[in-house]
């Protein structure tokens, strides 16, 4: 038993690397960019390319990208998550503050799903057999 929980635990480094590194490409092949929008020049207006390429170089922008993961990687473990792009507030700070509402909406939605979840699964038992089992109780069996 014991082996199956740390080969489990083990098996999770690499999938939340791998998740990490999906989400990082897919937000850096999305057309924008971060730093144009920081100083507003999606509103249209004249923008100093040397304030802009002093915010990339800020950023770390014109670094490889995978300079850039590491060094949000490295943050991450050390509970760094850098700076609020928008706000200037660290990430953290930004967390602890929607935490507890966070936390209340997960609590509630677990107690109503597991409500509705013990409320259907007994109806299921005590109509065993019958259309309210299969409609309610029935899985399908996965094809293959």
């Amino acid at each position: 038993m014991w082996q199956y929980v740390v080969k489990r635990l083990l098996l999770m480094i690499p999938t939340l690397l791998g998740a990490a590194l999906v989400i990082f490409l897919l937000m850096n092949i999305i057309p924008g960019d971060v730093a144009l929008l920081i100083i507003g020049g999606d509103q249209g207006g004249d923008i100093n390319p040397r304030e802009l390429a002093k915010l990339r170089d800020q950023l770390g922008l014109n670094r490889p990208l995978y300079e850039q993961f590491l060094a949000w990687l490295w943050g991450v473990v050390r509970l760094d998550f850098g700076k609020s792009l928008w706000t200037g507030a660290p990430i953290m700070e930004e967390i602890m503050i929607r935490l507890p509402v966070t936390l209340e909406i997960a609590i509630f939605a677990t107690l109503v799903s597991a409500l509705i979840a013990i409320s259907l699964g007994t109806l299921a038992a005590i109509r065993q057999d019958t259309w309210v089992d299969y409609v309610v109780g029935r899985v399908p069996e996965p094809c293959g």
